[in-house]
């Protein structure tokens, strides 16, 4: 049988669980309360604005401290720019901002290989500050249930534009098991 799966990204349509492109849901009734939550997709992913406090700094969406946990090591200055605690306007801006900065330094091909290496467990234990701290976040990843929960890469070529979020379904089983 095949599982229920939800597809995200930060412009999903408001549409009913399994309604989504790549979307399936066996039982429509099982997602009433993620129904009931207004963009719920969007919820899920990286723009989603809800500030949470990762390694010590408040961060206004998960797209801010991915972005700079990238320059932390590079540039000291953007990357505390990131932070609400800098009072920068960057650091109160929307999640597209954000992500606008990642060309504002290239990497070397060694950062970006070690960029690469380090990102996976940053964005777990990013996902995980989020929705253990956002109320609304955590009620929407939990409504999910057991759904495989993928995110749709909007630049990426046709036919890798879907990636399966194995690290947010993760931070699901940890806050379903805290929910015991």
């Amino acid at each position: 049988m095949q599982p229920d799966r939800f597809v995200f990204y930060s412009k999903s349509a408001d549409i009913a669980p399994g309604s989504g492109t790549h979307e399936f849901v066996a039982e429509q009734s099982k997602y009433i309360n993620l129904a009931a939550t207004p963009h719920w997709r969007r919820i899920l992913g990286n723009f989603y604005e809800c500030a949470f406090v990762y390694e010590n700094r408040t961060y206004y969406t998960l797209e801010h401290a991915l972005q700079a946990k990238k320059f932390q090591a590079i540039d000291q200055i953007l990357f505390e720019s990131f932070a609400q605690e800098s009072q920068s306007a960057l650091a109160f801006q929307g999640g597209v901002e954000a992500r606008k900065m990642r060309k504002t330094i290239m990497l070397t091909p060694a950062q970006l290989a070690k960029w690469d290496q380090e990102k996976i467990a940053h964005v777990e234990n990013m996902q995980w500050a989020k929705f253990s701290q956002c109320i609304k976040a955590r009620e929407v990843l939990l409504a999910t249930q057991q759904a495989e929960l993928w995110h749709f890469l909007a630049r990426a070529p046709k036919g890798r534009n879907l990636q399966h979020w194995t690290s947010l379904e993760n931070v699901r089983a940890r806050l379903q098991q805290e929910e015991k």
